[in-house]
């Protein structure tokens, strides 16, 4: 399974898996952290699915790919949001900050429930 720079995603990525580009039977999901890619293995391997694992570079950065079999599609999407979920960044970092933002929504709906309640 080796790519090179042909594997495009186009403008927008909108999901790290595409179409294997010479055998139908597989799609081809693709990681660009290490440790991302490190633990969808160690997911499939634990849920017994098949796999093949390359590594190909795009734009000069290393790109982890995996060629799995289009039946095995649904556990494996499981595991690709699992192993996605585990690396992302939090939206708002910090706990205090989060806390203000549900803070704030509240307020918003309280003053919104007051003002309707005021004009009736």
């Amino acid at each position: 399974m080796t790519y090179g720079s042909g594997l495009d995603e186009g403008m927008l990525r909108v999901a790290n898996y595409k179409n294997h580009p010479t055998n139908e039977y597989y799609k081809v999901f693709f990681f660009y952290k290490k440790e991302q890619a490190d633990y969808f293995a160690t997911l499939l391997k634990d849920n017994n699915i098949w796999f093949e694992q390359d590594e190909a570079e795009r734009a000069g950065e290393p790109m982890y790919l995996f060629g799995i079999k289009k039946k095995d599609l649904d556990s494996v999407h499981k595991l690709n949001n699992i192993a996605i979920g585990k690396f992302r960044p939090k939206l708002i970092p910090s706990k205090s900050g989060r806390i203000a933002l549900v803070v704030f929504g509240f307020l918003v709906i309280a003053l919104s429930v007051i003002g309707y309640l005021k004009s009736r």
